[in-house]
């Protein structure tokens, strides 16, 4: 379907390209007074009878209800100011050329072709533009409107209002309830596809570009406004709709908890600072000296020897025991002398169920005057009932160390069974703590006090043998394993 030719008064613009410079129209033809604006619908003919039938048919109802005039030949019309205006448009092979020239790249033979089609469709009728809407052909506008094209090549015969595109954009971002709504109106209105941007592209004169950019800038304003009355409504939403307190406490942190090797060293440190004991922190790194020959461990001692101890360089170990920390704090300060040694020593063992190569170590010295066995017995038992029990009682057994003369094995009685013999105390219904004894007389002399001056009483106890006896863990490499099922539990 084509528009054939138009016929109007004064100045008709037919709008396929832009008109050629300064060529003006025939002064023959300003004065015509107004005559019929008609559209020359014509079927091309093209394909087989068959194909033409079905196009037939198919634009017919397309174009329902139009009426047709009689045949006219477009030459009685004469020239025409679209021809004159825009004498190189080009017209499609396929079309009729209604003055009778040269088709436009129309190959030879063209015409002898057609003359075997259909063509006793032609005539003139009036036609809405908008049947029109899909044909190339140009559209008849006044020469004051302006022209766009709009998006997919398709031409549009009427002058871009933009009041009423701005009407219609302020009614569309006003009905819009959420953000993503507002999005998509904002794309359509304000989109680089969109017909606005596609008519400022096209703008030629001040007063229709000014006119766009105001709607523009009036929908601009729009959007920001909107856009900020459905988020302040989207947080009230979220605020009162939810029906928070935020004057509330929040969520419980749940707070973390000493090791129970550190709970049982910090329990036993406060059990000696109630006895108004010094609790003194040892270096880990000692030397030969102050952790061997102090201690009146001579050179063919079983503790000197590499498979026992972890030797760093020369003389220079890590410590077995907590000892030499006494032996420095009785070389710094005369008697009395009221101290215990808490933390890490380290041997040279295989780890299994009752030994480690890492563990801990308390280890207790008081030096006064007549300091007897007396006060070592109720040392210990004081620390038996404040961490066993008040039930407890405690059995001393002689045995030997180098660093003590007399030299007892102490031991409680079993928490479990009472004396009466289980699988913890072996039987035997006692408990086995530590050594203990008399201060010997060559380790005061070592340090420089005189052992006919002073005595005193010293003990060692391992933390991770009272946290296994007290709660009953079974294997000591349970402490080592960062296992939190098993250090929640204490």
């Amino acid at each position: 379907m084509r528009l054939l030719d138009v016929v109007g008064a004064r100045r008709e613009d037919v709008e396929d390209q832009a008109p050629a410079g300064d060529e003006q129209p025939s002064r023959g033809l300003e004065r015509l007074q107004p005559l019929l604006v008609r559209v020359q619908v014509q079927v091309r003919a093209e394909g087989t009878e068959h194909e033409l039938d079905a196009f037939r048919d198919r634009r017919l109802a397309q174009v329902a209800e139009v009426e047709v005039d009689e045949l006219r030949d477009p030459r009685h019309f004469g020239a025409l100011t679209a021809h004159l205006e825009h004498p190189g448009r080009r017209i499609h092979a396929n079309d009729a050329n209604s003055l009778g020239r040269d088709r436009n790249r129309d190959p030879p033979g063209a015409d002898a072709q057609l003359d075997h089609r259909r063509r006793d469709l032609t005539g003139l009728a009036d036609v809405e533009g908008d049947v029109l809407g899909d044909t190339p052909a140009p559209r008849v506008v006044q020469a004051s409107d302006r022209v766009i094209r709009a998006q997919g090549g398709r031409w549009y015969s009427r002058a871009m209002d933009a009041k009423a595109l701005e009407k219609d954009a302020l009614a569309a971002i006003e009905q819009a309830e959420t953000t993503a709504e507002l999005e998509e109106t904002r794309i359509r209105y304000l989109g680089r596809k969109s017909e606005l941007k596609q008519a400022l592209r096209e703008v030629r004169d001040r007063e229709s570009g000014m006119a766009l950019n105001e709607s523009r800038e009036a929908i601009e304003t729009a959007v920001a406004e909107r856009e900020t009355a459905l988020r302040n409504a989207e947080v009230e939403r979220a605020v009162t709709g939810a029906q928070v307190d935020v004057t509330l406490p929040g969520d419980h942190i749940p707070r973390g908890h000493y090791h129970l090797l550190t709970q049982i060293r910090r329990e036993v440190e406060d059990i000696f600072l109630g006895l108004g004991y010094q609790v003194v922190d040892g270096d880990e790194v000692e030397d030969s000296w102050h952790l061997f020959d102090a201690l009146n461990m001579g050179p063919a001692h079983v503790t000197r020897s590499p498979l026992h101890t972890l030797y760093l360089n020369g003389d220079i170990v890590l410590r077995t025991e907590t000892s030499p920390s006494q032996i420095r704090v009785m070389e710094a300060t005369d008697p009395p002398v009221y101290m215990v040694s808490l933390g890490r020593t380290y041997r040279r063992d295989t780890p299994d169920a009752t030994h480690s190569p890492i563990f801990h170590q308390v280890e207790g010295l008081a030096v006064d005057r007549g300091i007897t066995l007396a006060d070592l017995k109720g040392t210990l038992l004081y620390l038996a009932r404040a961490l066993f029990g008040e039930e407890r009682e405690v059995r001393f057994a002689t045995d030997f160390f180098p660093f003590t003369e007399p030299s007892l094995q102490a031991a409680v009685s079993c928490f479990l069974c009472g004396g009466a013999g289980c699988r913890v105390c072996k039987e035997t219904g006692w408990i086995e703590l530590g050594g203990s004894g008399l201060v010997d007389p060559n380790v005061l002399r070592n340090v420089g006090y005189d052992p006919e001056e002073v005595s005193g009483f010293a003990f060692g106890l391992g933390l991770e043998r009272i946290a296994m006896l007290r709660h009953g863990v079974p294997d000591l490499r349970m402490f080592w394993d960062n296992d939190l099922r098993f250090s929640r539990q204490f």
